[in-house]
């Protein structure tokens, strides 16, 4: 049994590991590239769950912008709900953070785009727990 939820429409096709590997050498993909492509994926999971510990809103928000800027780059492809279901929280409480950060010059918005201008000072909101960063 496989049960899923996505934050926006999605379509899930389920295939079975033999037939997909049969179906990635037939295209001549290379192994490293599925590889690379998991690695990304249990690195992304990792930060989500790292967004998890820290117990102030605002430090969880910081946390999660400064981690897809680090790994994607300045702008962010997230809208206000999508952060909160990644984070855990309320898109009430994410608008309002971003809102205090857009306030203090750390970032700008526009239509489904953050751009970070300063990564920094992102980090700097839940710097108390450093060890994140290592």
């Amino acid at each position: 049994m496989v049960s899923v939820s996505a934050i926006s429409p999605a379509e899930v096709y389920l295939l079975a590991a033999d037939r997909f590997w049969k179906l990635w050498q037939e295209h001549g993909y290379p192994p490293q590239d599925l590889m690379a492509h998991f690695v990304r994926r249990i690195t992304m999971l990792s930060d989500y769950i790292c967004c998890s510990h820290f117990l102030e809103d605002d430090k969880r928000v910081a946390y999660f912008l400064h981690t897809c800027c680090a790994s994607s780059g300045p702008s962010i492809p997230y809208t206000h709900e999508q952060i909160a279901a990644i984070t855990g929280m309320s898109r009430v409480s994410v608008t309002r953070i971003l809102k205090q950060f857009r306030e203090a010059g750390i970032l700008r918005q526009s239509y489904r785009r953050i751009e970070i201008l300063a990564p920094q000072r992102l980090s700097e909101v839940f710097a108390s727990l450093g060890y994140f960063l290592d």
